[in-house]
């Protein structure tokens, strides 16, 4: 089980949860068909009960005998069956749900790891980019360097949770076959890939240049090759990727001098491959974010969000984090993330701490859809495979959850306080201009001095201050 479940975490750092879960579960099929086969071939069939010697009892004639002796037969296969009714067969659906289980988890923790591994991390990227240009906290190396530890931690913590929930069903024994079953049958898988193609060598070497160039762009404890460029601060992660995108169009799969060979990636694939939808909803949530910014809505929530202020910051990111984790199994992640990662920039600003202190536990809590199979894509792919019930996948997956946002808030007191410098408020924090600034004021103010006088006199008063405030200075 916890090889499938880092194999799965790896993979999803770098893939969506989606692909990878369902590149996961033939595997998981494919080792536990292995595995039954080998117990057929093995096992002798238990019902058979062979019966040498017989006295063929005096006053019966053969034929009287054969019957009885049949019925005997018949009798003592049953019992033997009855006796050993579903033993085996829950056995194998105990591994089966729980093989598959730990795949979603994995799969769900892992895109925690990197940037790029899940569509709500991208969202507090590109947010944090539209709302706070100047900031340079999070970048792809800070950001592995703070979720690589809370992704593994969580994976660890669901690998033994599973084993909890479901070892009394699952033998050493039984697991000791599921490792030379899995063995077997990825050896077999990779015996059919063939050698390693020149198309297959050229892929992998630029996704790593990718990754190598995202993490050395700005790594904080060095300085990154960005800054040995002109203008390099307004080179983001999105300029190594069109780097290499361009390299996919023009490298050709197969070098000939002879033969006309395609590229390593045409446009009709990228076409049908890329997720445009997903495109759409982070288009989408930077709009909705400028339109708040705009039209002052966000100065309106950032003033009525003030009056929380009462409240200890700690207590507010265990708030934040554990309703984003809720709302996520009833609303998509990437989906709870563009709605909730504004407002909440909104409210870090309004009681003056650093965005990220919020930012960030909120949108790692997004991806801990852990409970119900309409969560997120994974947990629909494992339910629809698996044979378990709602309740069944529901009891590991409350307690799970529960661990796993309190690892991510204890990370954010800890580690995080040290990457990102979260105990002191940024002053790139501080986005809104001096009017924005006059505005929240003057909300403030109105709310606070007007919740008990009429309406004409609300006019009054706002008339009054209002030239004020607009000749005052703020900061």
């Amino acid at each position: 089980m916890l090889g499938f479940m880092v194999t799965t975490m790896f993979l999803s750092m770098w893939i969506s949860n989606t692909a990878t879960t369902a590149m996961m579960v033939p595997i998981v099929d494919a080792v536990l068909n292995e595995l039954e086969k080998e117990e057929r071939e093995k096992e002798p069939l238990k019902n058979d009960v062979p019966v040498s010697l017989l006295s063929v009892p005096s006053g019966l004639s053969p034929s009287v005998w054969g019957l009885e002796s049949n019925k005997n037969h018949y009798q003592i296969n049953m019992q033997l069956s009855n006796g050993s009714n579903s033993s085996p067969e829950k056995d194998y659906k105990q591994l089966r749900d729980s093989l598959l289980l730990s795949i979603a988890y994995a799969a769900n923790c892992g895109g925690t790891g990197t940037v790029i591994g899940s569509g709500p991390n991208l969202v507090l990227k590109g947010l944090m980019e539209e709302l706070y240009p100047k900031s340079t906290e999070l970048t792809f190396a800070s950001w592995l360097m703070y979720n690589a530890p809370v992704m593994v931690i969580c994976v660890f913590i669901c690998w033994i949770g599973l084993q909890f929930f479901y070892l009394p069903c699952c033998s050493s024994k039984e697991e000791k076959k599921t490792e030379v079953a899995a063995k077997n049958a990825v050896l077999k898988s990779y015996r059919e890939l063939g050698d390693i193609t020149f198309h297959e060598t050229a892929v992998a070497l630029l996704f790593i240049s990718v990754v190598l160039l995202w993490f050395l762009r700005d790594p904080q404890f060095i300085d990154g090759w960005s800054t040995f460029m002109k203008n390099g601060k307004n080179i983001r992660d999105a300029t190594p990727v069109i780097g290499i995108c361009v390299l996919l169009f023009i490298i050709p799969a197969r070098p000939s001098l002879t033969e006309h060979s395609p590229p390593l990636l045409d446009w009709r694939t990228a076409q049908r491959k890329i997720p445009w939808g997903v495109l759409l909803l982070l288009g989408s949530g930077f709009v909705v974010a400028d339109a708040a910014k705009k039209s002052h809505l966000s100065i309106w929530l950032s003033a009525q969000l003030s009056y929380m202020n009462f409240l200890s910051p700690d207590v507010i990111v265990i708030i934040l984090t554990f309703l984003a984790s809720i709302l996520t199994e009833v609303i998509s992640n990437m989906s709870m993330a563009t709605i909730m990662l504004p407002v909440v920039s909104e409210m870090a600003e309004a009681v003056k701490v650093h965005p990220l202190f919020l930012m960030l536990p909120v949108t790692i809590g997004c991806s801990f859809a852990m409970i119900l199979p309409v969560g997120n894509p994974s947990n629909a792919i494992v339910f629809d495979a698996s044979s378990m019930t709602t309740f069944e996948m529901m009891k590991p997956g409350v307690i799970l959850k529960i661990l796993c946002c309190a690892v991510e808030l204890i990370m954010i007191q800890t580690l995080g306080m040290v990457l990102f410098n979260l105990h002191t408020y940024p002053s790139w924090a501080n986005n809104t201009d001096i009017y924005a600034g006059q505005q929240t004021v003057l909300s403030t103010y109105t709310w606070t001095a007007t919740q008990n006088i009429n309406s004409t006199e609300q006019f009054n008063l706002i008339t009054t201050i209002l030239p004020i405030l607009q000749n005052s200075s703020f900061t």
